[in-house]
């Protein structure tokens, strides 16, 4: 058992670190590891595995990542051409559609009336923007992971996050987000450094394709994502069924099956998207209104 201290419940990227810490364990020979998020103190906790063989999966899985066909289709999300995208749902393997379904989906034009006009949506996790794509962000930050991959990893996962990591922000992490043009003399939003923890972007990354693009766009309010915690061992199988399922059911029956239901609101500075820090369920108002926000992020 392996107590991941590094990781906040009410922080989007620990928590998506936390599923794609599973995932990746999962995929790489670890399929015994199971996750939950222990109550009452809600310390995200990895079972059937050690430090050590879970530290050489995660660094097995990292070499040549960037060279994987996910990460070079294209440099962001939105130069993927909507031919090219129904090309490979028809042909590519069932790993690569995950990560298809993860990014994209296709939908009516909104105002069309000509029949049958679709266009590519992108997921709701995608908050880059101007000259910074999801893509070559991720493919960058993998060799500066590797390059001090215990020392990062252990930030990661075993905390403090110290954001110190100069690496374009995917803008899951509420702490990484730029301060320009929110406070006095500090740089505008692309002009400022970035700061991040990239072992948790990583891994954060890695769980996208728990949360195909169409099921995000059709699940919660507008402009939040929603997800359920497991408050008791799971695995990846388990998991993936109940971030699918879960929104839908009653807060009674995912307290009943040990699991609880969060919000994470989508907010903007300037043309970057940011995640807000995740409410619990039971703090929304009876008209499905979050009952707290942080003044800065509104």
């Amino acid at each position: 058992m392996i107590e991941l201290t590094g990781l906040s419940i009410t922080n989007p990227q620990a928590v998506m670190a936390s599923f794609g810490l599973l995932r990746v364990l999962a995929q790489n020979g670890q399929p015994q590891a199971r996750l939950e998020w222990r109550e009452p103190d809600r310390v995200a906790v990895i079972h059937g595995i050690d430090w050590d063989v879970l530290l050489e999966t995660l660094n097995a899985a990292i070499q040549q990542r960037e060279q994987a066909p996910e990460l070079n289709w294209a440099d962001s999300i939105k130069e993927y051409p909507r031919k090219q995208y129904r090309e490979q749902m028809q042909t590519c393997p069932p790993e690569q559609r995950q990560w298809l379904e993860a990014f994209w989906f296709e939908q009516h034009q909104k105002g069309k009336t000509e029949k049958g006009k679709t266009e590519l949506t992108e997921t709701k996790f995608k908050m880059t923007a101007a000259k910074q794509g999801l893509f070559s962000a991720v493919r960058k930050l993998i060799p500066k992971l590797r390059k001090h991959f215990k020392e990062k990893m252990g930030e990661a996962l075993l905390g403090p996050w110290l954001n110190e990591d100069n690496a374009v922000t995917l803008g899951w992490d509420p702490g990484a987000m730029k301060a320009g043009a929110t406070y006095a003399g500090e740089k505008s939003p692309s002009d400022a450094k970035h700061i991040t923890v990239i072992g948790a972007m990583w891994l954060a990354f890695e769980a996208l394709p728990l949360f195909p693009a169409r099921w995000l766009a059709e699940t919660g309010h507008y402009g939040e994502i929603e997800w359920v915690v497991p408050h008791c061992p799971v695995g990846l199988a388990g998991l993936r069924q109940m971030l699918l399922a879960g929104c839908k059911l009653a807060a009674s029956e995912l307290e009943a099956q040990g699991w609880s239901r969060w919000s994470v609101a989508i907010s903007h500075n300037g043309s970057f998207g940011c995640l807000q820090p995740a409410i619990e369920s039971s703090q929304r108002s009876p008209d499905g209104a979050v009952l707290r926000r942080n003044p800065v992020w509104t």
